[in-house]
């Protein structure tokens, strides 16, 4: 695993409720970071992370993003607790971009992603998708997916229970991605529908993909100090290969919404 050290703290971000900062690594690439001892918890990096990895096998438009450290070679341009010094979640910026507006819908060149987003955003739990975590890059055309700080659950710090909870319910009938989502998700269905078939398709070429033995080198290939105990380790990766091998209710959920259509 490859760490980069962040050599400029730039500024905070206004937006966020995990107080991103704006950084440059040694090898100047510009990045948003989230630090360690997060005010949501270390968990958040972890979300990340994972997010990132599976996004990127789903072939979602997601900025790069590796781990970094901040060190006291760090230069700070704003205060920083020492307690935020170490590892950190390091996503590159996107630009020339903007948080996408539903007036420009019409100009994203890979809007066909859409279906695919969605079920993403059901499979790991996102509920989330609000208007600030979907870029519009200005110079390519394309959107971009960013923050999985908060999924898996209702909460960023999630636990077994949560989890035992959402998979033991029925996925068919649980709007709640769909619900919580729906502003951002409504630009899209008014803009272009996905039928059953494209959804489906979808579904039955990605979700097979992701077996038990590759979840389980995503959610290890985490910094230590960053790692989940392996109770939970278990536990998110039941998680996700349960919710992979029920992808068709995963799709009823969507269709049945009267959106997908």
């Amino acid at each position: 695993m490859e760490i980069y050290h962040i050599g400029k703290i730039i500024e905070q971000q206004a937006n966020g409720c995990t107080v991103p900062l704006k950084a440059m690594t040694d090898d100047g690439r510009s990045v948003f970071l989230k630090t360690f001892n997060n005010c949501e918890g270390n968990r958040v990096l972890f979300n990340e992370w994972v997010s990132y990895n599976l996004a990127k096998l789903f072939d979602l438009p997601i900025p790069e993003a590796f781990w970094g450290i901040i060190d006291d070679k760090t230069v700070l341009q704003i205060p920083l607790d020492d307690r935020c010094k170490g590892i950190c979640f390091c996503s590159t910026v996107v630009t020339p971009a903007a948080r996408l507006l539903p007036n420009i819908i019409s100009s994203v060149e890979n809007i066909n992603v859409f279906g695919s987003l969605l079920l993403f955003d059901h499979w790991i739990y996102n509920a989330d998708r609000n208007p600030g975590n979907i870029l519009f890059n200005f110079k390519d055309k394309k959107m971009y997916i960013i923050d999985h700080s908060h999924v898996f659950s209702d909460t960023a710090d999630w636990t077994e229970r949560d989890l035992e909870l959402i998979s033991s319910g029925s996925i068919s009938s649980d709007n709640t991605i769909l619900r919580e989502n729906s502003e951002v998700y409504s630009w899209f269905f008014n803009a272009k529908y996905r039928d059953r078939y494209d959804i489906e398709t979808v579904a039955k070429e990605k979700f097979p993909l992701f077996k038990s033995e590759l979840i389980h080198d995503i959610i290890h290939d985490t910094p230590e100090n960053i790692l989940p105990p392996q109770n939970m380790c278990n536990a998110l990766e039941e998680f996700l290969v349960s919710r992979s091998l029920r992808f068709e209710e995963i799709c009823n959920a969507i269709m049945n919404s009267g959106n997908g259509r």
